[in-house]
């Protein structure tokens, strides 16, 4: 027959064999833990790039980025622009004012781009690894 008595020794028997295991697991939590942050992180956010249209320009007219880093184009004038890459390595539909364009660069090179509209609005990315 199981008494209250008996009931109680069981219960408390448990509760002591829960409290001696804890500590050991929160060591080994711990030590993951500990473990993880010196991890080295190899993936960086990639950054993002701004190049405003303004007056028929470019701004600014050059600049040099990261491959993986991501260009965007706004168009700031009331006018239409394209972007179009000399190579057609990128294009651009047409982007009317508060428009915008962005291409994410994924190789290294020189990359010369312009506008249909504009023959005189000219940049250049230059893409480093």
């Amino acid at each position: 027959m199981i008494t209250s008595r008996t009931i109680f020794r069981l219960t408390l028997g448990l509760v002591l064999a829960v409290c001696a295991a804890a500590p050991g697991a929160a060591d080994e939590s711990k030590a993951r833990d500990r473990d993880s942050e010196k991890a080295p992180t190899t993936k960086r956010a990639a950054k993002t790039h701004t190049i405003r249209i303004k007056n028929s320009k470019f701004s600014p007219a050059s600049l040099t980025i990261t491959a993986g880093e991501k260009v965007v184009w706004k168009n700031d004038d009331d006018k239409d622009h394209t972007i179009i890459a000399d190579d057609k390595s990128f294009k651009s539909d047409n982007l009317s004012p508060e428009d915008d364009f962005e291409h994410t660069f994924k190789k290294s090179g020189t990359f010369k781009y312009g506008c249909r509209y504009h023959p005189r609005e000219k940049g250049t990315i230059t893409v480093e690894k």
